[in-house]
């Protein structure tokens, strides 16, 4: 395809033009068409509303009629195939989602396939580039193309359903297992943040050497682990890519835009096909598409760090935001249940998950929809004190300088760096921001007083974007002023550390979650609290424990799934609470913090396996190239109910 990169990169060869170039340049007509560097392909992703229910979030690669089908993979018969048509009118209209119910008399199937097959093409321009496109992939001996759809409208109209299961190529299928339904005892979840498999090269998006090879190490590792869901938590695409790739830069801060339709419908054509090529992956297809996922969005579903920034609320760019949520409405958040069935029809509330899974009690937070940290401090750039200190932190952020870079900055005492540090925490407490909205925060709270009363939930699993804990306490409370500085890496930085829900802004919001939790393990303090998180591309652990309780708390990050660590790992470590910065204080809102690891040179996720006597937390790392066989830089948590808890490394 053109955009990909150069033949002169051994071993990642330009891929050849191909029809599909045709249409996706034909999706927009006012904005410059975005061209990936990986075949566009058939999306489906599996979610699940209730036992026994699953939906099937479905977009063929052209449009058209389609009729899908589920019948049990074994003993299948007329009388137990379950069908629905659906129709796609053009090649970049909106996903559709169907959803099922296994009747009862049929629950005696525990293992089901399921077909997506084409009846009709879209149009003739749509067909045209569909069978030109066939004709350059490998053909599998199955019907195809223009007879194909003829005959499977055929044969749907008169019931011949041999021919469409056995005959007729899919244009999507996969294989589900109702296990959740029938492990009542134990609880398996994959988690995952930060898909970024694209980079530049030579001047041109490519995907970068080795994302296949993580992608089929994450399906192999996932397929023997059978989860019962998978839990994307945020970044799980690129709008702001490399170079060509971040087409909102096409109308971030540009005046006016927002009023012209074309542009409207063509931004949102532009984020439809961000998620289908992102997705297009066949590895990560095969997993989409066989198990249960929960996905929530974080700022690369908008834009970097979108909601830390005050130019992020002007209307063009408020605009741009609303465009993206039905993208993600589409996309991410219409095959599962939310807390709030409102959500579907008012992009204003939350799009926040909940569920139990005994012993699992599980709350997946948005912490996007309505991030909004403040306003920028309105202290003067040029006072030497406050200055000389960011320009320090911006250096160690940058350059990874020593441990004195910003005392020395600063004038040479970690008093001075003190009293800066309480003045903007000071003003940010009585200027604060929001991560989650009060509705959310709400809903939150009645969720922790309804699991009270469940006496089989052992665990209370909390998913976020981003962490509670990560940078020190010092460098969080200076840089997320750093856009002072006027630099690039200052305001790439201070986006960062905005993020984080301990960063000065967010934290009264924090606290009122922290008493929440406080309120159900004065309650309950039999369950476990763990906190999974992502974003940072990073993996760390940490046991805090805050005033009022009499047992740790966890967190847990996993990132990134194929993005690439944001820093040198040593620069990382120096950063993170509990690393190399003895001077500054840490402690505060979670009392007590110990870390339990830190990795962060290589891609990773996590795979959770929660039974009645314990939790498992296993990290997955994909340490290719490195001294150590691959696993051998594992780690895993193991958490037992009133029983404390141990580390394993390898």
């Amino acid at each position: 395809m053109s955009g990909s990169a150069s033949s002169a990169d051994a071993g990642h060869p330009t891929i050849a033009p191909t029809p599909e170039d045709g249409v996706v340049e034909s999706a927009t007509a006012t904005l410059a068409p975005v061209k990936y560097p990986n075949r566009l392909q058939d999306i489906a992703v599996v979610g699940r509303t209730g036992a026994w229910r699953r939906t099937f979030m479905l977009r063929p690669k052209y449009g058209g009629r389609f009729l899908f089908l589920l019948y049990p993979s074994k003993g299948m018969s007329p009388e137990n195939v379950l069908t629905e048509a659906v129709h796609f009118p053009n090649f970049n209209s909106a996903p559709k989602v169907l959803e099922f119910r296994i009747p009862p008399e049929q629950r005696v199937h525990h293992e089901w396939d399921w077909r997506l097959v084409k009846t009709t093409f879209a149009d003739t321009e749509d067909a045209d580039y569909e069978i030109r496109d066939l004709l350059q992939q490998p053909g599998d001996g199955m019907l195809e193309g223009w007879p194909a759809a003829s005959l499977a409208l055929s044969a749907a109209n008169d019931g011949a359903l041999s021919h469409l299961i056995f005959e007729t190529r899919a244009a999507a299928e996969g294989h589900i297992r109702f296990s959740e339904e029938l492990d009542t005892e134990v609880s398996r979840t994959i988690a995952w943040s930060c898909h970024q498999p694209y980079e530049a090269r030579n001047g041109n998006p490519a995907v970068k050497g080795d994302v296949r090879e993580i992608l089929q190490w994450i399906q192999s590792l996932t397929e023997g682990f059978d989860p019962h869901r998978v839990w994307a938590l945020g970044d799980t695409i690129y709008s702001d890519g490399t170079g060509s790739l971040n087409f909102v830069k096409q109308v971030y801060d540009k005046v006016g835009w927002h009023n012209n339709w074309d542009l409207r419908k063509d931004l949102l054509s532009l984020f439809r096909l961000c998620y289908r090529h992102h997705w297009s992956f066949p590895e990560m297809q095969a997993l989409m598409r066989n198990y249960p996922h929960i996905a929530m969005w974080d700022d690369h579903e908008i834009r970097d760090g979108y909601g830390s920034a005050t130019a992020d609320f002007k209307e063009e760019n408020k605009a741009m935001k609303g465009i993206a949520s039905q993208a993600a409405e589409e996309y991410l958040f219409s095959w599962n249940t939310r807390v709030r069935s409102e959500s579907g029809r008012n992009i204003a509330i939350d799009n926040h998950y909940a569920y139990v899974d005994a012993p699992v009690a599980a709350f997946v937070f948005d912490g996007r929809n309505n991030r909004r940290y403040g306003d920028d401090v309105p202290l003067p750039p040029d006072i030497p004190l406050f200055a000389s200190i960011l320009i320090g932190v911006t250096g160690i952020l940058a350059t990874g300088g020593a441990p004195s870079a910003i005392a020395a900055a600063a004038g040479g005492t970690a008093a001075t760096v003190a009293i800066e540090k309480e003045l903007l925490e000071l003003y940010r407490w009585h200027n604060p921001g929001e991560v989650i909205s009060d509705q959310q925060l709400d809903d939150f709270r009645r969720y922790c007083r309804h699991i009270r009363a469940l006496p089989g939930v052992r665990y209370l699993l909390l998913g976020n974007s981003v962490p509670f804990i990560y940078v020190n306490d010092v460098i969080e409370a200076l840089a997320s002023e750093l856009e002072l500085t006027a630099t690039d890496t200052g305001k790439n930085v201070r986006d960062d550390i905005r993020d984080s829900w301990h960063s000065p802004g967010n934290r009264r919001q924090l606290l009122r979650l922290i008493d929440i939790l406080r309120e159900l393990h004065t309650a309950r303090p039999d369950i476990e609290i763990i906190n999974l998180s992502g974003d940072i591309h990073i993996s760390n652990a940490f046991a805090a424990q805050p005033e009022g309780f009499s047992k740790p708390i966890f967190q847990v990050t996993s990132s990134a799934l194929t993005n690439r660590p944001s820093m040198s790992g040593s620069v990382a470590d120096l950063l993170s609470v509990d690393g190399k910065l003895g001077f500054l204080d840490t402690g505060g809102d979670f009392g007590a913090v110990q870390r339990l690891w830190h990795e962060g040179s290589f891609r990773n996720f996590l795979s959770i396996e929660a039974r009645e006597t314990q939790i498992t937390l296993h990290l997955h790392v994909y340490n290719t190239g490195d001294s150590e066989p691959l696993g051998k830089r594992d780690r895993k948590l193991i958490i037992r109910p009133q029983g404390g808890f141990e580390i394993i490394d390898g």
